[in-house]
């Protein structure tokens, strides 16, 4: 019998999911979808709890809610009667990312859109969505923040710093969930969240590199870098006891707030200068403080 080589349809079957996440890194906008911990509970006083699994294109899903019939899961047409309040929380196993927390509505036939993107700053809006999104419409993924365990790609910049607050010239606790913005050359590039103990890590990818002078390449002294300046935004979040971060919706919220004034030194009102920015090289910004003190955060009053 001969080998049948005649070609043959195959039949693909669509099965809607009532709840589809996409998460991805804020600084390069890639997906993430090893290692983390992510589910949804139901906010209703049964407090049920689904586990989301990650598929191999890298979308977090669950294919049955609590409270959900399996004919209501593969129904679509029903899920608006059954919309209700879902907690989404995200743990990284391997601490490379912030823990975030936010509540949407679910079931949903589309992917959850980044909460409340349309109350951020047109600046925000446009610098960390990919570029040519659509600034007034909620991109359809959620951002992940890194975390400073984070091993930051040496395609990327990153500014590195402890956030914390002063008072009548003394250290007055840590910033908890201070959101850091950094621009380059007036243009903001990237926005990084502090973590409970007001460390914060900002990533972003390198401006494009400037043309070497001819003498720079003769002597081979070319160096690239560019002046960065910042901005903090200190609402003096709380820090829960469970050690769940605030709401992302309420700790982006911040950035419509003033920003808090830096300090160029702890024991004085001067704000902090612009810094440079070299590639290949962290940057780690601190407040002077009077000796014998080393300087080892980045102080801030609030606004």
């Amino acid at each position: 019998m001969g080998l049948d080589l005649r070609l043959h349809s195959i039949d693909v079957v669509t099965l809607r999911a009532p709840l589809a996440l996409r998460l991805r890194d804020v600084g390069d906008t890639s997906l993430v979808s090893d290692d983390l911990v992510v589910t949804a509970t139901d906010l209703s006083p049964a407090a049920r709890r689904v586990a989301l699994r990650a598929t191999a294109g890298g979308t977090w899903t669950a294919t049955l809610l609590p409270g959900m019939t399996t004919t209501q899961a593969l129904d679509p047409s029903a899920w608006s009667a059954l919309s209700r309040p879902f907690e989404i929380r995200v743990q990284d196993r391997r601490g490379r990312y912030l823990p975030l927390r936010f509540t949407t509505s679910l079931p949903s036939a589309d992917p959850i859109a980044w909460p409340d993107f349309a109350s951020l700053p047109l600046a925000v809006r446009q610098a960390l969505p990919p570029p040519g999104s659509d600034v007034g419409r909620p991109p359809p993924f959620v951002p992940l923040f890194p975390s400073i365990a984070a091993a930051i790609p040496g395609s990327r910049a990153e500014v590195r710093a402890h956030l914390a607050i002063a008072e009548a010239g003394v250290p007055a606790g840590n910033a908890s969930y201070a959101v850091m913005a950094v621009s380059v050359g007036g243009q903001l590039r990237g926005v990084g969240i502090a973590d409970g103990e007001g460390a914060v890590v900002v990533s972003f990818p390198y401006p494009l590199l400037p043309t070497p002078s001819p003498a720079e390449r003769a002597a081979g002294t070319t160096r690239f870098e560019w002046p960065v300046s910042i901005a903090v935004f200190c609402g003096r979040l709380a820090v829960r006891a469970d050690g769940q971060p605030p709401p992302l919706n309420d700790i982006l919220a911040q950035l419509n707030r003033t920003a808090s004034q830096v300090l160029e030194r702890l024991d004085g009102l001067a704000s902090f200068p612009e810094q440079i920015l070299r590639v290949g090289q962290p940057l780690v910004l601190r407040s002077a403080r009077a000796a014998p003190h080393k300087p080892s955060s980045l102080f801030l009053l609030p606004a």
